[in-house]
Formats: structure tokens, sequence, C-alpha cells
């Protein structure tokens, strides 16, 4: 019970924030907009964000048309090592968008974690110059 309110307050939390702000006629911070936005995405959805986080962890600038699958593919380019976790993000995430079969949010999430992980070893590995075998 104790989660559920929590979950509940952390969802209802920007909301008033936002409308905090603007009763005070001050404009709304982008870090509470962008809050908002991720109270709005699905679990699986939250989880494909792992992908688009990695690609700027790395420095690599997406344009804004890129469709996830393009997303996905320069991921797979830049760190192949998670190539099995980025497939499985990028497949579930397709069906929750384009298909009837419904997709798996726990295996997302456990995708989307590795590809997080990998891309902070990758990272980490790289900033002390050691070589980062994929």
């Amino acid at each position: 019970m104790l989660v559920l309110r929590r979950t509940r307050l952390l969802d209802q939390a920007p909301v008033g924030l936002s409308k905090a702000f603007e009763r005070f006629g001050a404009q709304t911070p982008v870090w509470i907009n962008s809050w908002l936005i991720w109270n709005q995405l699905t679990p699986v959805e939250r989880s494909f964000a792992s992908v688009n986080v990695s690609l700027r962890w790395l420095g690599i600038p997406q344009p804004v048309s890129a469709t996830a699958a393009e997303r996905a593919a320069e991921l797979i380019k830049r760190l192949p090592s998670a190539t099995a976790y980025i497939e499985i993000v990028a497949s579930e995430h397709q069906s929750a968008l384009f298909s009837s079969h419904p997709a798996d949010p726990t295996r997302a999430r456990r995708a989307g974690l590795m590809i997080l992980f990998h891309t902070l070893r990758f990272t980490i590995l790289k900033f002390f110059g050691r070589e980062v075998r994929q």
C-alpha cells in the first residue's frame, strides 16, 4: 500500500509543481516538463529511453527525425557488446507500438538496464584509457 501511495505521489508531484509555477506567473522549469512527459510514457517506452540516453552519453547526436529503429541500429554500431539487449528493447518497443502481440515490459526493463550498464562500462573504461573489448 505504501508503494502505491508513493508512486501516485511521484506521478502527481510534477503536475502540482507545474501548477504552482503557473499560479505565480513563472515559467515551469524544463526539468519539471521533462518529468511530466516521463510520467506519460508506457513502461516499454521508458525502457527504450535507455537507447536515447546511451547515444547521448556516448556523444552521438541524433536528429529529431531519427526513428527508433535507426537509433537502435546506430547504438548497435557503437556499442556491439550490448547488441542482444538493444535488439530486445527495440523489439518490445516495436511490439508495443505496431503489433497486436503485447509487449513484455519486464523483459524490456531488464534489457534497458543492461544497455545502460554496458554504456556506463564503456564510458568508464574509455575515460581511464583502457582498451574496451566489445
